[in-house]
């Protein structure tokens, strides 16, 4: 959690070195962040990662954030980029095709089921557009319709595992996910181990290329949330984001993103929960926090480049 000690700790460190403007300068970070938080009215987890190195600490000496980033929180439909990761690591291991089909019926048909609905007179989709509209359109029947194929609940926890994430746990199908209740383990992840699985699929070698490249285009062409992770990002930046929702105030969005000109990516977990915010004011909330995020990348990348002229 973000506390006047962690403050303190990064501040201390510029100030060894004689760094009085960038002292106030990551006070300043920190106490915005806790502005925000208290704007929230409830519990706001952030986490931040580069393509190689964990943005760490609280507030850091070179400025970067994490908030809380060590607290469960809901996984809501966040979950859901990565069961298409986990559809594409079994169709590169030869279990699953994209173009294979999955039949359904009314009976399958839950709550927020737009790509789906429009299919149910055919009664099948290929799984690679299952996975396009539980990504993309966040559609709650297609990623049910897909969990059975990597062994449910338990079988997307277990693919994290063996990624090496021993945080994040699915235990539930939609919608029951989303109950987020206080002190519930059940389908939850911190910010930290969400922004690691992030870094894990897009930086390593969990899926072959053409996988990969699908699952981006996917989280790039989501429709939900514009005005949330993307909204706080500086215009010609790039992202592919996923985001999620459930009861008691549980907003969150989780993204990759490249900055202009680029090649490696920053990933963002954040999540939210509690408040008495509206939808809007929530969804503003998170571009907030992302805004901030892009401030404290932007100051330690200034100091880097000051410690490479010295």
């Amino acid at each position: 959690m973000l506390t006047r000690r962690g403050i303190l700790a990064g501040a201390g460190a510029l100030a060894l070195a004689g760094c009085s403007e960038k002292v106030n300068r990551v006070i300043d970070l920190g106490k915005r962040l806790m502005e925000i938080q208290a704007r929230h009215g409830g519990r706001i987890g952030v986490s931040t990662l580069t393509g190689s190195t964990r943005m760490v600490g609280d507030t850091a000496a070179d400025g970067s954030l994490n908030l809380n980033s060590t607290e469960r929180f809901a996984m809501c439909s966040t979950f859901k980029w990565v069961l298409a990761a986990a559809i594409l690591k079994a169709v590169d291991e030869g279990k699953l095709t994209v173009a294979q089909e999955v039949k359904y019926s009314k009976a399958d048909i839950v709550d927020h089921a737009p790509v789906t609905t429009m299919h149910l007179e055919k009664g099948r989709m290929t799984i690679g557009d299952l996975c396009s509209a539980t990504v993309a359109v966040s559609d709650n029947t297609a990623a049910n319709l897909l969990l059975p194929l990597i062994g449910g609940p338990e079988g997307l926890t277990a693919f994290v595992r063996g990624l090496g994430d021993t945080v994040t746990r699915l235990d539930r199908t939609e919608p029951e996910l989303n109950s987020n209740v206080e002190g519930d383990a059940r389908d939850t992840t911190t910010p930290d181990a969400m922004s690691g699985l992030l870094r894990t699929v897009f930086t390593g070698k969990v899926l072959t290329p053409k996988s990969l490249s699908l699952l981006t285009d996917w989280m790039k062409a989501t429709t939900t949330g514009p005005d949330m992770i993307p909204a706080g990002l500086p215009q010609g930046w790039t992202v592919g984001h996923k985001t999620g929702r459930g009861a008691n105030g549980a907003v969150n969005d989780v993204a990759v993103i490249w900055p202009t000109g680029e090649t490696v990516p920053i990933f963002l977990a954040i999540y939210t929960t509690g408040g008495t915010l509206d939808d809007k004011a929530r969804n503003a909330i998170v571009a907030d926090v992302t805004r901030l995020v892009v401030d404290a990348l932007a100051f330690a990348e200034s100091l880097d480049s000051e410690s490479a002229s010295s």
